[in-house]
């Protein structure tokens, strides 16, 4: 499948829009950028995987999340499935005023909306483990 650049640019706005909504602390808002059965796998940094946005803003809602967002290396793919997948690096400011990196591997899903994310995965990972080759 070929990727249109429309498609391309919606996924950047999908993923800048999610960073400034949790900025913002706008979660009322994540309809716009989720799927209603999303889930957000955050496991890699102790947490269970809440599915459905009630649950994610619940999971939001704890503080425990960074303080700041910032998304970037923002790579748009098919699937081998014909899943529309973004492999993005975020970086976030921690309430200890450390700087984390992780790399998110999203699913995404096309409705009458837009694009919205169906499944979001946040990992760590060694250099080692950063091969292009797993996209």
């Amino acid at each position: 499948m070929t990727l249109s650049d429309s498609d391309i640019i919606a996924v950047h706005q999908l993923l800048s829009l999610w960073g400034h909504l949790l900025d913002c602390r706008e979660l009322h808002r994540l309809p716009e950028v989720l799927t209603e059965d999303a889930t957000y796998d955050a496991r890699v940094f102790g947490f269970h995987v809440p599915s459905g946005i009630p649950e994610i803003v619940d999971y939001l809602n704890n503080g425990q999340h960074a303080l700041f967002h910032h998304a970037t290396n923002i790579y748009v793919y098919y699937d081998t499935d014909g899943t529309l997948c973004v492999k993005s690096k975020g970086i976030g400011l921690l309430r200890d005023n450390v700087v984390s990196s992780v790399t998110f591997y999203d699913r995404l899903e096309k409705g009458a909306a837009g694009w919205r994310i169906k499944e979001r995965v946040a990992k760590i990972h060694s250099t080692a483990d950063t091969a292009v080759s797993e996209l």
